[in-house]
């Protein structure tokens, strides 16, 4: 988190290009109310960007999943940022009291077929004289297709019903690119376009099924989603064979992570994305997430009335793949309340390099791994954490530790590591951060000054 909140803080020196910046803090409370007491590097950078921006920090609680939650898990997170010297403007967004919402937008995704809101060019539904968004050309008009060749209904859904169980999905799937992703393999898809009745005759019988989002599976400007991340350059993902039709809505009715960030980030303004790397795919999942809410009438409903900028900022500002763009849809700050003022329809994204212990593995709350409560009983200050965070972020004071020397990080408040953030310092390594065995011990001895 202190990457999130470095970042947000860091860019008034930025202002003349960036008038308002924002981004959320989310901390993902789990069974152990563990999570948002763990990875505070990821905050802190965040939040650096905005301050210096004049932006905003929001801080989300990620608490969608009621039955997980721990009772006060959330005044322990916010104890910790606020020990750590990391503030935020604002009460605190709670997801467990946005179903409603995410209910919303789930039926306007509903009403939809997949031919309704497929990529055709970068414009929005009802913005140019072919209606729809991110299409190659050459494909428009052409029937969409399932993945093993035979052509779906023209009125195939953007949402359906999907039966299978975990155990199903690892059965048929492998995983992608050694991440452990699962891709899923149509199954349910399949069965509707070929089988329709048996998918009406499982859901009368009130057979248990999540809701899966449909993406194109034909066209190769339809298909592929292309942003530019700060610290890992242009990325592209082919949605129907590395992301896949995604779950919106689990099978105990819990709207999934997915969803629940897209529209928590759009109706709160959030215009800059700083976290991990291993969520790159997911960024992917969200940016179609956002062009089927879009061409669904999220923004009318809700009052997010897009504009266009000039084309100059082109195919990175827009997030997508946009060549044939006119300009980057954004929100009319004008006509906005406060909250949504600064919007645009594809935020910022920056996703760094992961932390792994002595072994290689990512730290984890899962796998028990030391978090803020546990090196705050040891005796660490704030100064010590946010210096040791602040040096795995490529931040290196004048004259002062340098990772090319033995010399270590030295502690420093948020403020301090505020002066001396630049996304260059990130950039300069983009691997992911090995600590040594004793890492925490060697936390705790910083001194100073070298």
């Amino acid at each position: 988190m202190l990457a999130t909140w470095l970042s947000v803080h860091a860019s008034d020196r930025d202002l003349a290009n960036r008038i308002d910046r924002r981004e959320a803090l989310n901390c993902d409370i789990d069974k152990k109310g563990e999570n948002g007491r763990q990875d505070k590097s990821c905050h802190s950078d965040s939040s650096s960007g905005a301050a210096r921006s004049r932006g905003k920090v929001l801080l989300r609680i990620e608490d969608v999943d009621a039955s997980r939650a721990v009772k006060d898990a959330d005044k322990w997170i916010m104890d910790d940022l606020h020990w750590l010297g990391l503030d935020w403007d604002g009460e605190p967004v709670y997801q467990s009291q946005r179903a409603d919402i995410y209910d919303d937008a789930l039926r306007l995704l509903k009403s939809n077929s997949l031919s309704d809101v497929e990529f055709a060019g970068q414009s929005r539904k009802g913005g140019t004289s072919d209606g729809k968004a991110f299409n190659d050309k050459a494909c428009a008009g052409e029937t969409p297709r399932r993945s093993d060749g035979d052509a779906l209904p023209a009125d195939f859904p953007l949402v359906y019903p999907c039966f299978c169980s975990r155990s199903d999905i690892h059965a048929a799937a492998a995983p992608q690119e050694g991440d452990g992703f699962l891709l899923y393999p149509g199954t349910c898809r399949k069965l509707l376009a070929g089988h329709p009745d048996e998918v009406r005759s499982r859901l009368d019988a009130g057979r248990r099924h999540s809701l899966r989002l449909a993406v194109p599976q034909e066209c190769p400007g339809e298909r592929t989603v292309v942003f530019d991340d700060l610290v890992f350059g242009e990325q592209r993902f082919d949605l129907p064979s590395q992301v896949g039709d995604m779950v919106i809505r689990r099978s105990d009715g819990i709207f999934s992570y997915q969803l629940a960030v897209v529209v928590d980030d759009w109706l709160t303004g959030v215009n800059d994305i700083v976290r991990g790397r291993d969520l790159l795919r997911s960024t992917a999942m969200q940016i179609w997430i956002r062009h089927v809410l879009a061409a669904s009438g999220f923004e009318t409903r809700y009052g997010l009335v897009p504009k266009t900028i000039g084309a100059a900022n082109g195919l990175m500002a827009c997030g997508v793949s946009c060549a044939d763009a006119v300009g980057v849809p954004v929100l009319d700050s004008a006509s906005l309340p406060p909250a949504m003022q600064g919007t645009q329809l594809y935020p910022t994204y920056a996703h760094l390099p992961l932390l792994d212990d002595s072994e290689g593995v990512r730290l984890a709350k899962r796998k028990g791994s030391l978090d803020i409560g546990t090196l705050r009983d040891a005796g660490a200050s704030p100064e010590q954490v946010v210096g040791y965070c602040a040096w795995l972020l490529g931040i290196r004071p004048p004259g002062g530790v340098h990772m090319s020397n033995t010399i270590g990080p030295v502690p420093m408040s948020a403020q301090e590591a505020l002066q001396f953030f630049v996304w260059d310092g990130v950039r300069a390594d983009r691997s992911d951060r090995i600590l040594p065995l004793g890492w925490s011990d060697d936390l705790t001895r910083m001194k100073t000054n070298v």
